[in-house]
């Protein structure tokens, strides 16, 4: 197998293990241990509107990446697919952020202090990787990002919705939760 087949079937696994660790975590951070999260009816009111400005974002962002790959596609450090990843991120984090601070993120169910511990160490794991990329070389290649650069990106969206929650609870006076 070709070099370009062995990280596309790493990048799935990759991916299939950490939507196997997601489910596993929900069902950790979940006080009820279900992996669904419960909300109430104005959260579910409130998750909407967040997801139509999340969707709102990823269009804007679109269109602006569309413009920018007629004038810069060749001068671009980042690869399609990073950008595209990028956009979605922007997109979450408008709606994480939007719920967050509308108490809408948080649900029912959610054990607060697992969730930030959960955020933390997924955050530092993702960070540790990039770091690691960067040691060994791989993160830019030919001048070009790689795809580790979004395991650092991944990390620092965690860490900021851990930070999100934090300060959010700190600034409406919520008590974490054991």
């Amino acid at each position: 197998m070709n070099g370009s087949v062995m990280k596309s079937a790493g990048f799935a696994v990759g991916l299939l293990v950490a939507l196997v660790l997601g489910v596993l975590l929900l069902k950790m951070m979940n006080k009820d241990k279900r992996i669904a999260t419960k909300y109430d009816e104005m959260q579910e009111i409130i998750r909407g509107r967040a997801y139509k400005y999340a969707f709102w974002t990823v269009i804007v962002c679109e269109a602006v990446l569309i413009v920018m790959d007629s004038f810069f596609a060749a001068q671009m450090p980042l690869s399609t697919g990073i950008l595209q990843f990028l956009v979605i991120i922007i997109g979450v984090m408008v709606q994480v952020t939007y719920c967050i601070w509308h108490d809408a993120y948080i649900g029912l169910n959610t054990n607060t202090g697992r969730f930030i511990i959960c955020m933390l160490l997924i955050g530092g794991f993702n960070l540790v990787l990039a770091v690691m990329a960067v040691i060994d070389g791989r993160m830019v290649q030919d001048g070009v990002l790689q795809t580790p650069f979004l395991n650092g990106v991944c990390g620092l969206l965690c860490l900021a919705v851990m930070a999100e929650v934090i300060i959010k609870n700190a600034v409406t006076g919520k008590e974490k939760e054991d």
